[in-house]
C-alpha cells in the first residue's frame, strides 16, 4: 500500500513535469517562429515600405501572436485536464479502498455478532442444564 502511494506520487511528479515540458515546448516553438519571422523581416528589409507591405506584416504579426497565445492556453488546458484526470483516478481509488474497508468492517461485525449469539446461547444452555436449587 505504501509502495503504491510512493509510485503514485512519483507518477504525479512525472505527469507534472511532462505537462510543464509540454507548455515549455509550445512556448519554445512560438519563440522559434518569432525568431524566424524577425530574421525573415531583416532579410527582406529592402522591400518597399509601402502601406500594403506594412499592413500585411502587422496582420501577420497579430495572427502569430494570437496563435502563440492559443497554443499556450491549449497546453495549459491539457495540463489541467491531466491533473483533473489524476485527481479523479485518486478519488475513485480512495472510494474503492473505503468500500473494501466497509465490507471488511461489516464482515467483522457479523462475525462478532455471531460469536456473541453463540456465547449467549451456550450460557443459556448451561443455565438450563444446571439443577435448580431446592
Amino acid at each position: 500500500m505504501e509502495r503504491e502511494r510512493q509510485i503514485d506520487e512519483k507518477n504525479d511528479v512525472i505527469a507534472d513535469l511532462s505537462s510543464k515540458l509540454s507548455v515549455a515546448e509550445v512556448e519554445l516553438r512560438a519563440a522559434a517562429e518569432e525568431r524566424d519571422k524577425l530574421l525573415n523581416d531583416a532579410n527582406y528589409n529592402s522591400l518597399q515600405h509601402d502601406d500594403a507591405v506594412t499592413k500585411a506584416r502587422q496582420e501577420r504579426d497579430e495572427a502569430i501572436d494570437r496563435k502563440k497565445t492559443v497554443e499556450v492556453a491549449l497546453a495549459k488546458t491539457r495540463v489541467e485536464l491531466m491533473q483533473a484526470n489524476s485527481q479523479l483516478y485518486e478519488a475513485v481509488r480512495q472510494k474503492i479502498d473505503l468500500g473494501q474497508q466497509l465490507e471488511q468492517w461489516q464482515m467483522d461485525m457479523q462475525e462478532l455478532i455471531e460469536e456473541q449469539m453463540k456465547h449467549k446461547l451456550t450460557t443459556q444452555e448451561r443455565r438450563r442444564k444446571l439443577p435448580e436449587p431446592p
